[in-house]
């Protein structure tokens, strides 16, 4: 599962980037965060929650929160990933300052974990889960609405809700093929 998530989850934020209007290299550097944005739950300490079907406890919850920095701690032994570090250690920031792992607010977050937090989002929401199936465009517009200024970086929010993303979430025949 989590392959196939954060390859996903590279094609949309790549898609994003794109329509974003960001030049290649961000695109790049984005998409190859991206990939990388949940490498910190390799560790053993994450394996039985990641498995579990049911709900997560207040402290398996605690655990999960710590895989961003256990990521960017990764990343940062190797030379040539090393730019990525705030991109994957800030991925689950929110606009509002309610993210974690440090809770920074608005521009304070580096954009490319910004984008990776709506790519990461769509991937959730769209993808069926132990705890129900996958949500269709109407749900995932209005959450995406709901979180804009809150979650969502409300630029990029306008953006997407105005573009033709949502071809690539909910193509006419019903399958998804990111590109």
């Amino acid at each position: 599962y989590t392959s196939g998530h954060s390859r996903r989850v590279k094609e949309y934020a790549v898609q994003i980037a794109r329509l974003m209007g960001y030049d290649t290299a961000a695109v790049e550097k984005i998409g190859t965060a991206a990939l990388l944005h949940d490498v910190g739950k390799i560790y053993d300490k994450y394996a039985p929650i990641l498995a579990k079907e049911a709900r997560l406890t207040p402290e398996e919850w605690a655990v999960i929160k710590e895989h961003p920095a256990d990521g960017a701690n990764l990343i940062a032994t190797m030379t040539r990933l090393r730019e990525l570090v705030p991109a994957v250690m800030h991925h689950h920031e929110n606009w509002d300052g309610s993210g974690y792992p440090k809770g920074l607010k608005g521009d304070e977050i580096p954009l490319a974990s910004r984008v990776i937090m709506f790519a990461d989002t769509f991937d959730a929401m769209t993808t069926k889960r132990p705890y129900r199936g996958p949500l269709d465009e109407a749900a995932v517009r209005s959450e995406l609405v709901k979180c804009r200024g809150k979650q969502f970086d409300p630029e990029i929010a306008d953006r997407l809700l105005t573009s033709d993303f949502w071809r690539t979430l909910f193509p006419p025949a019903g399958r998804r093929t990111p590109t």
